[in-house]
């Protein structure tokens, strides 16, 4: 058997277990470090009086380390685990395996991801589904599996050619769904597929005639629905009944016309806007305190856990990260080196534990993904290309990873 380790971007080896506990020993590699084992001939694993019969996958050049890639792999093909190295040294017998065709598959894939969970505790990147929400006549909100195995799908209503909305969508902590159908409603869906809110941004709250489009929403902490109306300006807080409950105006000048709005952990709300292709950052009661000015079409943007600013430029086919003072600290732009990832309009961010970075690309055509993750050293750790599905006008969607992915599971698992 031969392991290979992951050190800040590098990828070592191969070694033999015994070489790789030296060198742990000897304090070259951390427990925390991220090992993988290939190697060929069958072994037995006994699991609670259960005998299973599982076969190593062949030995591979080009190791590329990823724990989602690692969980993926597993998902399509059974092929192998990723593990921290203290992991693989207590338990390298059973490490990376895959299943025997022969073997009854359903009942020997439960048997082996309970026994990860019970002797490692260590199983990395155990879960992901993504939320998508497409429209360019494809009109589809629908959760998938990584791999893009739809498991969840709603029609909406929408044109057959064009946009129709779906420029902002949320997985909400009770399983249902905030999405739109077009750019003057906000609505609710339960995974049973009933709509139990329905705000029409078009005539509420003085906006009848106005010509107002919405953009960006979300579920604020105190059930409230937060709206971003593009046209006329206006952040407002809404109860389930449509009723005002806070309000504040966007600052003059070309920013009432917004795309995507983002909280922040400050309580802060960074919104973007068109033209004239900024990020404007407003306290709770509308008063500016921070802003960048990128000259790009801007659709999104995150405040990072270091303080800083990840911004995706929309037609400026780039994602920026900037400090507090306005300087650019990371940029990938037109194309992700090392790669044949053309970047195009540049939509959602989601920044992951890791620090990775998940990156919307819309309109890239069908030889793009249309959500990538990327490290900080820009590789590419995981794709999303699901081009039939959700076509060329994927702009929003929302990836749940781990206990989000887990708790959307049981969701799902209660209306079946």
């Amino acid at each position: 058997m031969q392991v290979y380790v992951h050190l800040a971007g590098e990828n070592y080896g191969p070694y033999s277990v015994a070489q790789l506990s030296q060198y742990v020993q000897a304090g070259n590699f951390k427990d925390d470090h991220l090992a993988v084992a290939v190697g060929a001939g069958e072994v037995e694993v006994v699991f609670q009086g259960l005998v299973l019969q599982v076969t190593k996958p062949q030995p591979v050049s080009n190791i590329f380390f990823s724990k989602t890639h690692a969980f993926e792999s597993y998902q399509k093909s059974g092929r192998f685990f990723l593990y921290s190295v203290d992991i693989f040294l207590k338990y390298e017998t059973y490490l990376i395996f895959q299943i025997n065709p022969h073997s009854l598959l359903s009942m020997h894939t439960r048997i082996i991801g309970l026994f990860i969970f019970l002797f490692t505790g260590s199983f990395l990147q155990a879960d992901r589904l993504v939320l998508v929400s497409a429209s360019y006549g494809k009109n589809i909100v629908a959760i998938t599996e990584a791999n893009g195995d739809v498991i969840w799908s709603h029609k909406t209503a929408g044109r057959e050619k064009g946009h129709a909305g779906h420029h902002d969508v949320h997985m909400l902590s009770n399983g249902n769904i905030l999405f739109h159908e077009t750019w003057q409603d906000v609505k609710e869906i339960t995974l049973g597929k009933k709509i139990i809110m329905n705000y029409d941004c078009a005539t509420a709250n003085g906006n009848r005639g106005k010509g107002v489009n919405v953009h960006a929403f979300s579920r604020l902490a105190n059930g409230h629905t937060q709206i971003v109306e593009s046209g006329v300006g206006r952040v407002i807080d809404v109860d389930r009944s449509g009723k005002l409950k806070h309000s504040f105006n966007l600052k003059p000048g070309g920013t009432q016309n917004s795309r995507w709005a983002r909280a922040t952990p400050q309580g802060t709300l960074l919104v973007c806007s068109e033209q004239p292709g900024v990020v404007t950052e407003y306290d709770k009661n509308g008063k500016v305190v921070w802003d960048y000015l990128i000259n790009t079409r801007v659709y999104g943007a995150i405040r990072l856990k270091n303080g800083n600013t990840l911004i995706a430029s929309g037609s400026g086919n780039s994602v920026v990260e900037v400090t507090p003072e306005k300087k650019v600290v990371w940029e990938i732009k037109n194309k992700v080196p090392g790669t044949d990832i053309s970047l195009h309009w540049m939509t959602c961010l989601q920044e992951r534990e890791n620090g990775n970075f998940i990156v919307g690309n819309c309109h890239a055509g069908p030889d793009n993904p249309q959500i990538f993750e990327i490290t900080r050293d820009k590789k590419v750790v995981w794709e999303f290309n699901e081009f039939e599905l959700v076509g060329n006008g994927l702009a929003c969607w929302q990836v749940l990873d781990d206990k989000a992915a887990n708790r959307l599971r049981k969701h799902l698992a209660a209306i079946k």
